[in-house]
């Protein structure tokens, strides 16, 4: 901006003053330009709020993915399934359930084999002592799979029997590892933490695997064997290495035996078991009610478990066996693993065991729908007053946009009211909304030429007014709900008729309105989209768009020409102050010669 200093000639002309005064026609041509640019502004702005409106309606009711739809077939296939005695056999209808009524009766429920190791069990299981020349086997069968703990064991003094009895241990230790952490099969795994103490004479330490896979115990134990030259002071097992012996001359003891732990972690047993487990067909819990650890097959059905070494006999399972009659003298009999069955778009759940036939009573479930109708027409009613309000609104064109000199000598809270006013009536008598408004009545006035229906005959009403109500509707809840119960083929086709094709002259209100909506805010070329478009290629191409840059461009414009009427004026004045002072001087000039 350009800094000018003026008056120093002593001419006492006000050259700013002059300058202001001379452009403020000018100026306020500009003025009225930015003021009408804020308008445009505004009036989108105003556009944009109803486009945004109707789209979020038109997702909710007429996309006929929207769970709230009422452009979707299955609102209106709604089945509610009521169970003469519901702790035996419920039912639950899909969108597509046949709606009729069922007889049902259970000879047999599906359920899961079971069985249990009791505390007592484990602990027999877990600890024996087994003397010279005798032998030890436990078993667990678990899921088709055979968990075996066994030894055997020579005489002391007998110096193959070391090797025999390192190896009887070498065994169990594999037998272990495989049957615990070793997947047989893709659906059959198995198993148990427990550790395996191995003790020489009185003398022991724990067998157990480390974090990094390894299997191993150590034992030391004095003895002296009297048919060896060797000797050995100290024992180590570890995975696919032999015992060892170490020299020394000491006493031996007369009995050797394998002990099992049975102190078992059962948190970790049972986390440990069943995160290997997987997806198996067996999972594993401890009970403090049974008073063990308590095996489940993961499905129902007809599996036996096997359990050895437990004094409690497993649980057989059993598959379902059950029979369906349905109204037209159909029949099926139900059976598998499963309790659940869908028949003709209807999930059965079998509970109990039946004494006698249990009847399942099928019918059309409005409270739904209606409850969607009535969500519809209260966002109806809101877009519609939305556009009615501004159809309605008075323009006042004493309140026009603040200018910033304006603004300056204003609060804010004036501001702020100031332009709520300025803000009101600009889309009064829109010739667009007005079209829409006149369309979105037309198509809630429908009445179905093959019935005479139409929304006042269920209950749906219109408010008696014709101003920013007008094509508005109250609900009457109750004559609505009946009207469903009593009619609903009907209004169903009210509703719906034409679905998929929106073109039809005879479709229902939900094809015409769908049709309707997409035409003026929702596909690419659409009336309002071409007019304001918030987004897309339209938002910096719409009418409103290009009005608001034309408008800047002109402001431009004027500024530029301002501002060269301005420098045009300021060098005029400038001569003109220059050529009074050099008059002055020569005034001066002359007065002086005459005095003299």
């Amino acid at each position: 901006m350009t800094t000018r200093i003026t008056g120093l000639s002593g001419s006492g002309l006000d050259i700013d003053s002059l300058v202001t005064e001379t452009l403020k026609p000018y100026k306020m041509k500009v003025q009225t330009e930015q003021q009408q640019e804020q308008l445009l502004e505004w009036k989108t702005e105003q556009y944009q709020a109803i486009m945004k409106k109707a789209n979020t309606f038109y997702n909710k009711y007429l996309d006929p993915l929207s769970s709230t739809s009422l452009y979707s077939m299955s609102a209106y296939n709604q089945s509610k399934f009521t169970s003469s005695n519901d702790a035996y056999v419920s039912a639950v209808g899909s969108s597509n359930a046949s709606i009729q009524n069922y007889t049902v009766s259970v000879t047999q429920i599906a359920t899961k084999a079971t069985g249990k190791i009791s505390n007592s069990d484990l602990s027999s299981m877990a600890a024996a002592e087994v003397a010279a020349g005798t032998s030890y086997t436990a078993s667990t069968t678990i899921a088709d799979q055979t968990i075996s703990f066994s030894a055997q064991v020579g005489t002391a003094n007998q110096s193959t029997n070391l090797t025999n009895f390192k190896n009887s241990i070498q065994t169990t230790i594999n037998n272990l590892q495989t049957a615990y952490s070793t997947e047989t099969d893709s659906s059959k795994k198995a198993t148990i933490d427990a550790n395996i103490k191995t003790l020489w004479s009185t003398i022991g330490q724990d067998y157990t695997r480390a974090s990094n896979g390894t299997w191993s115990t150590s034992a030391t134990a004095g003895y002296t064997d009297t048919n060896l030259t060797n000797t050995m002071n100290s024992l180590s097992v570890a995975t696919n290495t032999a015992i060892t012996a170490s020299d020394g001359t000491n006493n031996i003891t007369s009995k050797l035996y394998v002990k099992l732990d049975g102190t078992v972690d059962t948190n970790a047993t049972i986390s440990n078991y069943n995160k290997q487990t997987g997806a198996s067909n067996i999972t594993l819990k401890y009970s403090s009610v049974s008073a063990g650890l308590v095996f489940e097959a993961r499905d129902a059905g007809d599996k036996t478990l096997t359990i050895n070494g437990t004094s409690q006999a497993p649980t057989k399972g059993y598959d379902l066996n059950a029979t369906v009659k349905d109204s037209y003298g159909g029949s099926m009999t139900v059976t598998g693993s499963s309790n659940t069955k869908t028949i003709d778009g209807v999930t059965f759940t079998f509970k109990a065991n039946t004494t006698s036939d249990i009847t399942v009573t099928g019918s059309q479930d409005v409270s739904g729908l209606k409850d969607k109708i009535v969500n519809f027409m209260n966002d109806y009613n809101d877009l519609l007053g939305t556009i009615n309000g501004k159809l309605w609104e008075e323009y006042d064109k004493d309140y026009q946009p603040l200018t910033d000199d304006q603004k300056s000598a204003m609060s804010t809270d004036q501001i702020d009211k100031w332009e709520t006013k300025a803000k009101t009536g600009l889309l009064r008598n829109d010739d667009d909304l007005t079209t829409l408004s006149d369309n979105m009545k037309d198509v809630m006035n429908t009445i179905m030429k093959s019935t005479g229906l139409d929304l006042e005959r269920i209950g749906i009403t219109p408010v008696d007014d014709y101003k920013e109500l007008n094509g508005t509707y109250t609900v009457d809840q109750d004559k609505l709900t009946e009207a469903l119960q009593s009619n609903f083929a009907d209004i169903k086709d009210l509703f719906m008729k034409g679905y998929g094709d929106d073109t039809t002259t005879d479709s229902g209100l939900m094809p015409k309105l769908k049709s309707l909506i997409n035409d003026n805010f929702i596909k690419f070329d659409s009336v309002f989209n071409k007019k304001s478009a918030y987004s897309g290629v339209y938002a910096y191409t719409s009418e409103m768009a290009k009005q608001i840059s034309d408008k800047k461009q002109l402001i431009s414009d004027m500024n530029d020409d301002l501002n060269t009427r301005q420098d045009d004026l300021y060098s005029k004045y400038s001569k003109l102050e220059s050529a009074m002072s050099e008059a002055e001087a020569q005034q001066q000039q002359m007065s002086s010669w005459f005095s003299s």
